[in-house]
């Protein structure tokens, strides 16, 4: 690095670190954290930039209580801030084109709420949703109107907004009470619902166009979708009406004063729409299947007292066909193009008998693909589901599926019903991964290609073989047959063959046989479909589409591409991911540290960064997003600047370097904290990224494509420096094997080098690179606890890199865990009388494990631990239905070998085994409807360590998954977990759950005493 580079850098760098740094050390002291403070802090949403880049608007909202919504004028600093109510934002601002207005999607405050039902308003009446129009000048509101959901912008100057208003309630069905889906896997046990279908046909809803500047508005009736084009010119719609003959497409020109046209018109429901990329063509589908055949006469209605009540009209199956509009067109002017618009409802009186009168002026959709069209597969046809054109527009992409018998009624049972399910020794899958699965594979659809030109439809993928869409303009596509492989799901490697397909021949083309594995990622296709690249294990390979000639692009070269860290049995991983060049003759790929250009013929190999591994640097590819851009990466285009990310493998410090056409890499920053991706503005140059370290939130920073000024835009979170925080630093320590390792230490921000302070290590496996991650003291799951919570309290808390040994993974954590818990006690200030461990999952087992083995901690916590291999290895992950086989054999478990082949290896890593060794308390938690350990694993541990008549504890919380979900379920574990650790590493008051356990009956009056500690939260 050049001195001025240095200079630079460390300039920017200095600047940032004051913008994070902490307050004057003469600041009053600071508070310390409580489970009631969790609702001072804050989330943000993405930060929307303005169209020039000058402004942005974004929400922040706490996990309880009211949020806001903020407009910030990037330059000036200026800032306005409006209430908004409880939860995140589902819907995105938007800025006027003109870039003078900025529109907030605004939902009701609490209070709003809270006092309009203290008045006793009618449902009607309460606060709705609304849309907030901002003066960015001023600060002022200079409109506001109920919305919800989705809505557009377009038009120069003011503009227009079209949106949708809040469904008013239904208060014939209001009887006060909600009821919530069940968001839990299913049990294992029982009969699992059938899963909803849609019978009754849903209908549009009104939709506004409202004038920005005049504050008018046209209103649609009866609108399905719509979307407005980048240009604002054009809006498009489907409507839905129950009156069928006015149903159709139509394409408005929002600030005219004429007319919408149709460009379909006819009976039916429409959906889908879909432009291509550059909004030429507009695709959509077409059902006709609930319309009368007038030929035909209508069914009779049964008669007599009998004859029940009529409901809603059913769905019949149905039959789409898919068209495609050419908005190029241009046909002869009508004199339809010369009707006004009314203010509302203008719409309703054009269609149909005006529009029957007065020909349409546009040239209609034409039909693309019906239910006969040459090819389609005999009892297949045109499904739902997602439309997408090619980049050039000449193809369409469509979804179809071959004819099903529906899955049985919902419903209870008849009472000499009953249900079974039949394991079948040669079943591809699994009955609970069928069962889980059925809804899907009900649904399942494939891809299809329709050649605009003439119409040519394809079939490209099935049951069979899954056939991907080509990259960028290319015919060729990646296809895959997994047909051989499909009985080792769950225990053996996710193998395929690859074959390149030609979307317009259906000219396939073998690439790879049985290829796959768990670490190994997918090959990908050259833009121009001439070469699939892909990894084996050792060595990227490329393999020629025209020929399927095989070669090792990397093999002759002394770098190594694998990932040297990983540690699963079997082949490892690559290094990093590959990416092609725009024009498709190189192939980037990461030896770990630098990148490197690899034609993809296997003629030339080239280290594009060559400092990486001398300065410990490890290079990726960034690619700037551009705000609202909708067109597809195209490759990485080396004839222009580059942005590189760099990390620091030594510090895991983290910036950016610019990449130019033949130099080195030229630094652009470089600091102690964890840098998020840029985006950059519409039109100019500023770009939005977050910076974040374990004391700042990840805000969000406004800088130039040289990085030479970086200005801080949000501060979410303020209160941060009210309390007493920590701080962060890598502690380095060698295993008990010889390898060199490093871990997180997060000590108190009071912290005393004279003190000796009690110490909880967290577990997983590598962690080191969590190292500048903002921990929000927010009980989010309750299992796994919060270092920042905990060193506000007094503690350190340890985070260590495990190193694993296949067959071994026991013995792995133990030799890993406890040279770095003695590396920080050397350091003086541990209470080596006080240190905890806890861990969840995976860091649950090995702590399981790991008391079996050692007295070193004085208490543990072990989340769902599996304490029996032997039957856990023929378990079932029932949130997916899998087998738990392949866990043990390829990836996490890391035994290497079935338990037949190697017996003792489960055994001896199976803490269950040596129950009778465990001296230190146990606290663990593993819920009953855990849906990826299962839970008996759990029981197992704790019957034999009761009656062993060691100090431990089981906590299920009934009907929660392996993460808790319910946020009260994650705050009372995580108080219970926390007064555990202080009874037993700070001599604390041992609570009553602990000293005498919980009485089923008294379970209430137990949760009564958390919600104490908890500061009355919910």
């Amino acid at each position: 690095m050049t001195r001025a580079a240095r200079v630079i850098a460390g300039s920017l760098l200095n600047l940032l670190l004051t913008s994070l740094a902490s307050p004057a050390a003469d600041a009053p002291a600071k508070k310390v954290l409580t489970f009631a403070d969790e609702a001072a802090f804050r989330t943000s949403s993405v930060p929307v930039m303005s169209p020039d880049g000058t402004h942005i608007a974004y929400a922040v909202w706490p996990v309880e209580g009211d949020g806001e919504s903020i407009v910030r004028h990037i330059p000036g600093g200026k800032e306005y801030r409006f209430p908004r109510g409880p939860g995140g934002a589902a819907v995105d601002p938007k800025f006027t084109s003109d870039g003078k207005h900025a529109l907030l999607p605004l939902t009701p405050t609490k209070a709003a709420t809270e006092k309009a039902k203290a008045s006793k308003v009618k449902p009607e009446d309460l606060p709705q949703p609304a849309l907030a129009v901002v003066d960015l000048a001023t600060g002022t509101v200079t409109d506001r109107f109920p919305q919800a959901g989705a809505f557009a912008v377009g038009g120069e100057g003011a503009g227009f907004v079209v949106y949708r208003k809040p469904a008013k309630p239904d208060s014939s069905k209001d009887d006060g009470k909600t009821s919530l889906p069940n968001p839990l896997p299913p049990t294992p046990k029982g009969k699992l619902p059938a899963p909803p279908t849609s019978t009754t046909p849903t209908f549009g809803s009104d939709l506004h166009i409202r004038d920005l500047a005049t504050k008018t508005e046209r209103t649609v009736p009866d609108v399905s979708e719509f979307s407005l084009t980048r240009d604002g010119k054009a809006l498009v719609y489907a409507v839905n009406s129950k009156k069928d003959e006015g149903n159709g497409v139509f394409v408005l020109d929002p600030v005219a004063k004429y007319g919408a046209e149709p460009i379909k018109l006819a009976p039916g429901r429409y959906s889908g729409l879909t432009w291509d990329e550059k909004q030429t063509r507009l695709a959509f589908l077409f059902d006709d299947s609930g319309v009368a055949n007038p030929r035909l006469a209508p069914p009779p209605r049964p008669i007599g007292p009998n004859a029940g009540t009529v409901g809603p009209p059913l769905l019949p199956k149905a039959r789409y066909r898919a068209f495609v509009w050419d908005r190029t067109a241009k046909p002869a002017r009508s004199a339809a193009r010369d009707l006004p618009l009314g203010a509302a409802g203008g719409f309703a009186a054009l269609v149909p008998a005006v529009l029957a009168a007065h020909p349409a002026t546009i040239v209609p959709a034409e039909e693309v693909l019906g239910p006969d069209a040459p090819g389609l597969r005999a009892g297949w046809s045109l499904a739902g589901g997602t439309l997408a054109f090619s980049t050039d527009a000449s193809k369409l992409f469509v979804q179809t599926a071959p004819k099903r018998d529906p899955l049985p009624p919902a419903g209870p049972p008849k009472p000499d019903d009953f249900q079974l399910d039949l394991w079948h020794w040669r079943d591809e899958r699994l009955q609970p991964m069928q069962k889980l699965q059925a809804a899907a594979d009900q649904a399942r659809t494939y891809l299809a290609v329709v050649n605009l030109e003439g119409k040519v439809f394809r079939q490209l993928s099935d049951e069979d073989v899954t056939v991907g869409r080509p990259q960028r303009d290319g015919d060729w596509a990646l296809g895959s047959d997994n047909r051989a492989y499909r009985k080792l799901t769950g225990y053996g490697l996710p193998l395929a063959d690859y074959t390149a397909v030609n979307v317009k021949t259906g000219e396939s083309k073998p690439l790879l046989k049985a290829f796959g594995g768990y670490g190994t990622p997918a090959p990908s296709l050259s833009p121009a479909g001439t070469h699939a690249a892909a990894f084996d294990g050792n060595d990227w390979i490329a393999v020629a589409v025209a020929d399927g000639k095989r070669v090792n692009l990397t093999g002759k070269l002394k770098a190594s591409f694998t990932d040297v860290d990983d540690d699963h049995p079997g082949a490892p991983p690559p290094a990093g991911p590959a990416q092609w060049t725009s024009d498709g003759k190189f192939l980037l790929v990461s030896d770990g540290y630098d990148l490197w250009k690899l034609a993809a013929d296997g003629s030339a190999a080239e280290n594009l960064t060559q400092i990486g591994r001398g300065q410990h640097l490890r290079f990726s590819v960034v690619q700037v997003k551009v705000q609202d851009a909708t067109e597809e990466p195209r490759g990485v285009d080396l004839s222009k600047p580059v942005l590189l990310r760099a990390e620091n493998r030594d510090t895991r410090d983290t910036g950016f370097y610019r990449l130019e056409p033949g130099a080195a890499p030229k630094l652009l920053v470089m600091g102690a904290r964890q840098f998020g991706v840029p985006v950059r503005a519409k039109h100019g140059d500023t770009l939005l990224l977050t910076a974040q370290t374990f004391t700042a939130y990840p805000d969000y920073y406004a800088t130039t494509p040289g990085f030479a000024e970086m200005k801080r835009v949000t501060d979410v979170n303020p209160k941060v420096k009210d309390f007493n925080w920590g701080t962060a630093e890598l502690v380095r320590y060698t295993s008990t094997d010889g390898a060199k390792l490093t871990g997180v230490l997060i000590k108190p921000e009071n912290f005393d080098p004279t003190k000796k302070y009690p110490m909880v290590v967290y577990i997983y496996d590598r962690l080191s690179d969590s190292l500048h991650q903002f921990r929000s003291p927010v009980a989010a799951r309750g299992q796994v606890i919060n270092p920042t919570f905990y060193a506000s309290n007094g503690y350190l808390v340890l985070m260590p890199d495990i190193a694993y040994k296949v067959g071994a993974p026991g013995q792995s954590a133990l030799k890993c865990v406890l040279p770095a818990v003695q590396a920080v006690a050397d350091k003086g200030f541990v209470d080596e009388r006080a240190i905890g461990i806890d861990g969840q999952s995976w860091g649950g087992y090995q702590i399981a494990y790991m008391v079996t083995q050692t007295d070193r901690f004085r208490a543990a916590c072990a989340g769902a631990p599996v304490s029996n291999m032997v039957s856990a290895y023929d378990g079932i992950r029932w949130g997916s239905g899998l087998t738990r086989q392949h866990q043990y054999e390829h990836t996490q478990s890391r035994i290497g070998a079935t338990l037949w082949e190697a017996p003792m290896r489960f055994i001896e890593n199976s803490p269950v085994f040596m129950a009778d060794r465990v001296k230190t308390p146990l606290l663990m938690i593993h819920n009953d409807q855990d849906d990826a350990v299962p839970w008996y694993q759990g029981i197992e541990y704790y019957l034999a360590l009761r009656r062993l008549g060691k100090e431990c504890y089981l906590l299920n919380y009934n009907g929660e998954p392996h993460n808790l979900v319910k946020r009260a379920a994650a705050r009372d574990f995580a108080a219970r977990m926390f007064q555990f650790f202080e009874h037993h590493l700070k001599g604390k008051l041992e609570p009553a759950w602990m000293a005498k356990g919980v009485p089923h009956l008294d379970r209430e009056r137990d949760k009564d005493e958390i919600k104490k500690l908890l500061g009355g939260g919910k």
